[in-house]
């Protein structure tokens, strides 16, 4: 039922206040698509993000290959800040899983120019990303290598 909201809450009324719960987590790619589209900013947003996220770092191999393409993609610069924001943070999710080196290795090419990123935090989250696969045997290290020499050789960074 694509016209129900995307925001199903189960309401619980105690002391007269009420308690919303988001009901489940969205598919990672879809939820970018929705920011990216109309980002809100708000608490309700975040909580999402946050359940999509954790979703992600226990989700299938399958499914976390399956949405990594919208991630790199809203990784971009010039796409919403707040995509981007979310997006860094599903890259995270995904390196930190046991198998996040493997499922990265072949997007090292688009990981690797994050670090000289101009967005501080998509940097921060990179060189997270860049310290936790690097050492790893299924990663492909040169990306991670040329980049990483070009940021220590950037005052900006």
């Amino acid at each position: 039922m694509k016209s129900l909201p995307r925001w199903l809450m189960v309401f619980s009324f105690s002391l007269g206040g009420a308690i919303w719960l988001p009901a489940q987590s969205v598919p990672a790619d879809r939820f970018l698509d929705a920011v990216a589209a109309h980002s809100v900013g708000d608490q309700a947003e975040r909580d999402q993000a946050m359940m999509t996220s954790m979703a992600l770092s226990s989700a299938s191999a399958s499914e976390a290959e399956r949405v990594l393409p919208a991630v790199m993609s809203h990784l971009r610069p010039g796409t919403e800040e707040q995509a981007r924001g979310y997006a860094a943070e599903f890259l995270l999710m995904i390196a930190l899983r046991p198998d996040g080196a493997a499922l990265l290795s072949g997007n090292s090419a688009q990981i690797a120019p994050l670090l000289l990123d101009t967005n501080s935090g998509i940097q921060n989250v990179a060189l997270a990303v860049t310290d936790y696969v690097i050492a790893k045997p299924e990663t492909n290290q040169q990306p991670y290598l040329a980049a990483l020499q070009a940021a220590l050789q950037n005052p900006q960074t």
